[in-house]
């Protein structure tokens, strides 16, 4: 450590958000590095670990603007990464007037279809830590059941489920995983996942990536709890980066708004899931004031047209409460 940073080092412990990984700035005399411990996470997550290391080693090779790996252990879940700064989308957008904020998501929004574009090329789906892809599979573990295990049965206590209710589930997972087209997936770009270092702007945490929908992204940032976009805002942005995907060919646009409404739906399931796990398994309280706005948020979904026919699902839905938990 000591050779790396240029003498004598001092060590800052630093906030973890949701994650079980411990997070130390290391300051030397030249230069200050982010310290990564990930050798307690529980041996079904282990694999994050190498699936950090291996797609950011991909994605810094792509010139893409993660932070590059100074030296690292992955099978220890040890890194020392280039320290980014502090400074969150999350804590600078709500201060931003509504121009300075649009400006800035167009310019995430650039940055998000350049990862999505350039992380495609010559990614290797055996470096993901869960699936190899955004398949039906990962979609009902992961985000459908998690919203049921996790918010539906843990958090609001509900024990009977009605009847139909998989069977939807199990189509909703098949369209979600049938949206297109297949480019490289961050899987939690959000707001407190990108750093603002002067005029860049970086990303952190990518290492649930994998290849699947552009749409999903697009989605974990508009609907984004931490920011809370206005309605207005989320519909000029998704035009905005709908306009920079059609002018680099990477999307049919009938599709891509057609396909739009279900991974949002699933990306709402996702956020209530891990809320309600990371309060209630966690102890980590934070998360729980953002419940009931999501959850007002999904039930809003399933009133557009697309979901016409998820009558079990509606009727579930309209009967959560947060505070029946």
């Amino acid at each position: 450590m000591e050779e790396i940073l240029g003498g004598e080092v001092a060590w800052q412990a630093l906030a973890g958000d949701g994650s079980d990984k411990l997070f130390f700035r290391v300051r030397g005399r030249d230069r200050s590095l982010v310290a990564v411990d990930g050798s307690r996470l529980e041996p079904e997550r282990q694999a994050e670990n190498l699936a950090l290391f291996k797609i950011g080693r991909h994605l810094a090779g792509r010139g893409l603007p993660v932070p590059a790996i100074e030296a690292a252990r992955p099978e220890k879940g040890f890194f020392l990464l280039e320290d980014l700064g502090d400074l969150l989308l999350a804590q600078r957008a709500p201060r931003l007037g509504r121009g300075a904020r649009s400006d800035l998501y167009r310019a995430v929004l650039k940055t998000l279809l350049e990862m999505q574009l350039q992380g495609r090329v010559g990614f290797d789906p055996a470096w993901c830590s869960q699936t190899r892809r955004y398949d039906q599979e990962m979609v009902l573990k992961y985000e459908s059941g998690y919203f049921i295990r996790s918010f539906v049965g843990d958090y609001c206590k509900v024990s009977s489920l009605p009847a139909g209710l998989e069977a939807e589930l199990k189509g909703l997972a098949a369209r979600a995983a049938q949206a297109g087209p297949v480019l490289f997936l961050h899987r939690d770009f959000q707001s407190r996942n990108i750093l603002l270092q002067g005029e860049r702007i970086r990303v952190i945490d990518f290492q649930a990536g994998r290849l699947g929908p552009p749409g999903y992204d697009l989605a974990s940032l508009l609907i984004d709890p931490y920011v809370g976009l206005e309605e207005e805002e989320r519909r000029e942005l998704f035009d905005h980066y709908l306009g920079l995907a059609l002018a680099q060919g990477a999307v049919e646009e009938e599709k891509f708004r057609r396909d739009y409404p279900c991974l949002v739906l699933h990306r709402r399931f996702q956020i209530l899931g891990a809320f309600a796990f990371l309060s209630r398994r966690k102890g980590r309280p934070g998360f729980e004031g953002y419940l009931p706005a999501v959850l007002s948020s999904l039930k809003s979904s399933l009133d557009l047209p697309p979901f016409e026919d998820c009558q079990s699902l509606k009727s579930l839905v309209a009967g959560l409460r947060p505070e029946d938990k």
